[in-house]
């Protein structure tokens, strides 16, 4: 602190107050959603995404799922990926398998096909996750281990033996994995080939290595599996010269058996099954294998074998192969089959049953379809047939017997098989094989999907997305059930946990252009979540507001008796800047009366009235039926300009609230885009046949600035259209001025910005200074380059035409990504903007699309899409990032589900969140602490230069931390009398306060008084004039910062 004495009667100091004011007092007060459900509202109590894909444990005790739900645990934020889930029957409980190595979050990738062992403690799984172990660095699907008691996940598909293929971006296999009974092994298959993992070793083996060390790009391995002892693992594959050195291509699916316990694990201990049969064609390498099944001794395997060529014979069907004897039984001895058969099988873990379907291609109609079932002791026997080959009784699959052989479940359409069904909708039966009889195993109206039996046949589980089967099932989602055959009793197994309460609406918010008034405190914003007000019923988009104040959200396209939501879509929210009026497009005819078009129109909503008033009457002259396209708004929110689509004529209209009146500025038989209106109402742009065209509202003069090539894509206006650039194809925005008879000529400038490929998406200043926008520099190619299209922000100063790229990389030159959608704040000072780029600043490693902010004076970019604890990049995409009143917050668009409680709608969320300007809490504004310093390694309290002025003081004073010889210093002046005039070196922006003690007579001062209003600094020195008095006494003067 400098104190300065003049005449003895005034002392002068300057004092400083932290934390700061203005753009530098940013305070981290966290992240609000902007559309939050009505709590009074009913809540699902099924999980808010689609389960399916189940499975069920030998000892029929845990459900092996997968889902897109975020609320069926509470450990699980990370929106709508897909996940991993077991259910335990027994304790009703549900557990997330696909999770960080934390527990705090599952995967960030998608988890697809998983296997569960016998007693539900291992789980195998493939995953797109790159988060779930340590060392998965590989970007491309993986296989992985889940210990459940552990708790602990192992990624097995990186652990190989030597003379294993390299691991390269592989897509997500058609086959799921397998687990033997005891969790022992695993088999997978990856790429084209099938690899084995031993647990006790933690080896991972490449079983399908040709002999000749190559296999073909057309290659296939699919359907691995283990018999009940885990033993055995049969699989099918194309490979050729798996067993033996023959030339060739890859061949049709052939049936392979490894037997386990022959010495190491080896290709070579591989073994083809191959079975003879007088009536099959002569094939070298086998025949195609539709289907296999292991036996529950292990020793038989159930094998389906269908033609591939044209005609049909026999010979080929089903047949039991006797691994120990070699020898293979033919089911199915007088069937024919022709190409394009299936043959679904289903087998008892505990008996010798065998279930199969035969469905034979269309090419055949003549021959045989059916389910049958065979035993050793009754032989074959069929349940019932297919006509010609149709669904017209059963639907095939899925197909499943009990363990012990006596229950067989199916799907029919047949309504016979039951009394007292109707429709021909699918419907899963179960069948007493030793009666015959077949009760209903599922709701009759469930529209059932996916079913399975449990081992004891007592039980289905099945998908269903009919809601009505549990009470307040909201979630418009496929679930999962369990129903008890015997009693009927049927129970949700996807349940929204009861902790997972949901806070944001039920689906995805935005926001649009000039969604805030002018102090911010007004916000619109569309949503198709229909729980954030009592009476959206209408399933669609409806515009919402919300008053920050207050905290009042409101319905904005409210029908006409206010009873609930209008009976259309609604959209393209505009609000006035003093936050009365909100304009928006609606198809909905009950929002006013008289609404006969059943087009989309444009109405504008009182929200201090709340009355809404239809803006798109049609005008006189226009008899045709038209909709509105695009539509645009004065700040005031009285002048109307919209673009209305006829069968034949597009017009261009404007209306002035004032009056009734409606006029017809521009009819044509093309298309007009891009339509635009400066903020005061004054001027109206639009793109027409690729040309810019301008319309000045008082004068009535329609002109197309000169343009030197079509393809005009954008146009922009400042606040007054004074001033109008039009993005064309090439050459970057162009400036074009008005003249005195509001035509446009070229604006010259001293310095002419590089020409770009392509520009896009720019926003002029609120002083019309600057304009900031996305653009492509020439000579970029237009191929893209890991999906780089080379878009980059571009900041112009408009009245010299310097520009320069601020979406660099914090290493130097080109970003590794594209930028666009910037925006400025309020006071011009910061640019926000979307990046795909992981290189503008350090540790951007979250691999999504992030929201940014450029400091204009300080020159420094930030990621403000960060966590709140620990400052981690968000965990998905954000986009459409906008200030709101001041440059303190910020509005950003996230599919993110991790950043607020209650997040569980698994859409877009309009968050809020204030941006701190002193992230490290040093006492110094980052941005400026990088500017002077280069890095955050200083503190306010330091003094860098030793000048007896902490770095915070400088900061605030606007001096230089780093020169002794630059500190802050307060002048007393008189000018004309005894009038005073302190003076003193500021910060353009900065806000000051001036405060004083009471006069030292007859005692002194014991309280500072407040005498000058808040004071904002224009320039690097400021003046004020203090009050008429100042000279009369003796007093203490200082500076204060708000």
């Amino acid at each position: 602190m400098k104190a300065h004495l003049w005449r003895n009667r005034i002392l002068v100091l300057a004092a400083w107050g932290l934390p700061l004011a203005g753009v530098h007092g940013l305070k981290a007060d966290g992240i609000e959603p902007i559309a939050v459900r009505e709590p009074l509202l009913a809540v699902s109590s099924t999980a808010n995404g689609d389960s399916g894909g189940a499975m069920v444990s030998a000892n029929g005790r845990f459900v092996l799922f997968t889902s897109a739900a975020d609320d069926l645990v509470t450990n699980c934020h990370n929106g709508s990926i897909l996940d991993l889930y077991v259910r335990d029957l027994a304790s009703g409980t549900v557990a997330l398998v696909s999770v960080t190595p934390n527990g705090q979050n599952g995967g960030n990738g998608d988890t697809y096909q998983g296997a569960i062992s016998g007693d539900g403690r291992f789980v195998v799984f493939e995953s797109l996750a790159s988060d779930l172990t340590s060392d998965d660095q590989s970007g491309a699907v993986d296989y992985f281990l889940r210990d459940r008691i552990e708790g602990t996940t192992q990624r097995i598909s990186t652990v190989v033996t030597p003379g294993n293929p390299p691991q390269s971006n592989l897509p997500v296999m058609a086959t799921p994995p397998a687990i033997d009974g005891e969790g022992r092994r695993v088999a997978f298959v990856h790429g084209r080939e099938l690899f084995v993992f031993e647990r006790e070793t933690g080896i991972t083996t490449w079983l399908t290595q040709p002999i000749n060390g190559i296999a073909p790009p057309s290659a296939r391995t699919f359907a691995p599996q283990f018999s009940d002892d885990g033993n055995r693992l049969a699989f099918a594959s194309s490979i050729p010269d798996l067993v033996r050195r023959v030339g060739g291509s890859a061949r049709p699916l052939q049936l392979y058996v490894y037997q386990f316990g022959r010495g190491n694990l080896s290709p070579t201990n591989l073994t083809q099954v191959r079975i003879t049969n007088a009536q099959l064609p002569s094939v070298t390498e086998g025949y195609p294998v539709a289907a296999c099944s292991f036996s529950a001794d292990g020793r038989h395997l159930v094998v389906g074998l269908v033609p591939t060529t044209a005609g049909a014979g026999l010979g080929f069907g089903v047949y039991r192969f006797d691994l120990d004897g070699g020898t293979a039984e033919p089911l199915t001895p007088d069937l024919q089959l022709s190409r394009g058969t299936t043959v679904t099988l289903a087998t008892a873990a505990r008996s010798p049953a065998i279930a199969f379907l035969i469905r034979q291609g269309t090419l055949a109609p003549s021959y045989t379809n059916g389910l049958f079932v065979w035993t050793p002791s009754t032989g074959l026997q069929l349940q019932t047939t297919l006509v010609n080959g149709t669904s017209k009784a059963f639907l095939g699959t899925p197909l499943d017997l009990s363990d012990d052989g006596s229950r067989l479940l199916y799907s029919s359409t047949d309504t016979n098989l039951v009394s007292g069904l109707s429709g021909n909708s699918s419907r899963f039966f179960l069948r007493t094989l030793a009666t015959g009889q077949d009760i209903l195993a599922t709701d009759e109206d469930a529209e059932a999907q996916n079913a399975l039996l449990s081992p004891d046949g007592r039980a289905v589980i099945f998908e269903s997305s009919v809601a009505g089967l549990v009470e307040s099932d909201l979630n418009q989602a496929s679930d999962l059930f369990l129903r008890q055959v015997d009693s009927g009793a049927a129970a949700l197994l996807t349940p929204r946990a009861e902790a997972a309460r949901p806070h944001t609406g039920s689906g995805p918010s935005a926001l649009g252009d000039h969604a805030f008034s002018a102090d911010g405190r007004h916000v619109v914003f569309t949503s198709l979540a229909d729980d954030l007000v009592a009476g959206d019923e209408n399933g669609s988009g409806d515009v919402f507001h919300r008053d920050r104040q207050t905290g009042q959200l409101h319905l904005v396209s409210m029908d006409r008796d206010e009873a609930g939501s209008g009976n259309g879509t609604s959209g393209q929210p505009i609000i006035s800047a003093d936050g009365r009026f909100a304009a928006f497009v609606s198809s909905a005819t009950n929002l006013v009366v008289g609404d006969t078009n059943g087009r989309p129109d444009v109405f504008r909503r009182d929200l201090t009235s709340g009355t809404t008033t239809l803006v798109s009457w049609a005008a006189v002259g226009t008899t045709e039926p038209g909709s509105v396209s695009e539509f645009a708004m004065s700040a005031d929110g009285q002048r109307f300009a919209w673009l209305r689509r006829e069968p034949i004529n597009l017009r261009l209209m404007f209306r002035d609230m004032a009056s009734e009146n409606i006029t017809i500025l521009r009819t044509a038989s093309q298309v007009s885009t891009a339509l635009t209106m400066s903020r005061d109402g004054s001027t109206i742009a639009f793109i027409h046949l690729g040309r810019a065209m301008v319309y000045t509202v008082e004068s009535g003069v329609l002109t197309t600035p000169p343009q030197p090539e079509l393809g005009a894509a954008r146009i922009l206006l400042g606040a007054t259209g004074d001033r109008v650039l039009i993005f064309g194809p090439t050459g970057g925005p162009r400036p074009f001025r008005r003249n005195s008879d509001d035509s446009y000529s070229p604006e010259s400038l001293p310095n002419d910005p590089a020409p770009k490929r392509r520009a896009k998406d720019g926003v002029v200043s609120t002083d019309g200074n600057w304009l900031v926008y996305s653009g492509v520099p020439a000579g970029t190619s237009s191929t893209p380059v890991d999906g780089n299209l080379g878009f980059r922000v571009y900041l112009r100063d408009l009245n010299t035409g310097t520009e320069e790229a601020i979406s660099s990389s914090y290493l130097g030159g080109s970003s590794n990504g594209d930028s666009d959608q910037p925006s400025f704040s309020g006071d011009d000072r910061y640019v926000v903007f979307r990046s795909a780029a992981s290189d503008l600043v350090p540790d951007d490693d979250n691999r999504e699309p992030d929201i940014f902010v450029y400091d204009r004076v300080a020159r420094t970019t930030r990621l403000v899409c960060r966590t709140l604890t620990g400052g981690a990049p968000w965990s998905a995409r954000s986009y459409r990032g906008r200030f709101g009143a001041d440059s303190s917050e910020i509005w950003a668009h996230s599919f993110a589900a991790d950043l607020v409680s209650g997040d569980f709608n698994s859409a877009p969320d309009v968050l809020r969140l204030t941006i701190p300007a002193d992230v490290d809490a040093d006492g110094l504004d980052d941005a400026w602490e990088q500017l002077n310093f280069g890095d955050l390694s200083q503190s306010g309290a330091d003094d860098f230069d030793q000048d007896q002025s902490s770095n915070a003081n400088e900061f605030v004073a606007g001096t230089l931390p780093k020169d002794p010889g630059s500190w802050f210093s307060v002048a007393l002046r008189e000018e004309s009398g005894e009038s005073l005039t302190l003076s003193w070196p500021s910060v353009p922006g900065r806000r000051y306060r001036v405060v004083a003690t009471g006069p030292f007579f007859p005692e002194l001062p014991t309280e500072w008084v407040v005498v000058s209003p808040v004071l904002t600094a224009d320039g690097a020195v400021f003046q004020y004039r203090l009050p008429a008095d100042a000279s009369t006494y003796a007093r203490y003067y200082r500076l204060v910062v708000p």
